[in-house]
């Protein structure tokens, strides 16, 4: 079964008050998913992406990535168990591996447009939609 989130900005000033969807993301959870995340396809939708998870907090090394077999760059969000931001960067083809400054949970591939919107320190959430 494939879920679907919706992944959002939580506004800092109104907790309460979530932003606009930023990305519509494929929950990934086993391990043949979080393998293959992005892995050889052609394109991306804008403001679509995978949304890896751990099932408990990691090392950094286990929440890294590689861009192998990867024909575009994409945005590569590390979030800790609470959905902040601890990590970003702008992933190219055919790279061996990145690996964020800090421990994470969940790891979003996305567009890198994203970039723009999320930095270290924000806060996101999701949910799932029918």
């Amino acid at each position: 079964m494939n879920r679907i989130v919706e992944i959002r900005k939580v506004n800092l000033a109104d907790a309460n008050d979530d932003e606009e969807v930023l990305v519509i993301a494929s929950w990934c959870q086993s391990f043949l998913c979080k393998f293959k995340g992005l892995m050889l396809q052609k394109s991306l939708q804008p403001a679509h992406g995978v949304l890896l998870v751990e099932r408990q907090m990691s090392s950094r090394l286990q929440v890294s990535i590689h861009m192998l077999f990867m024909r575009f760059s994409i945005a590569v969000i590390w979030l800790d168990a609470n959905g902040t931001v601890v990590d970003t960067c702008l992933a190219e083809p055919w790279r061996l591996s990145y690996i964020p400054q800090e421990s994470a949970q969940y790891v979003l591939e996305t567009t890198p447009d994203i970039l723009g919107n999320l930095q270290t320190g924000d806060k996101v959430t999701w949910q799932f939609v029918e």
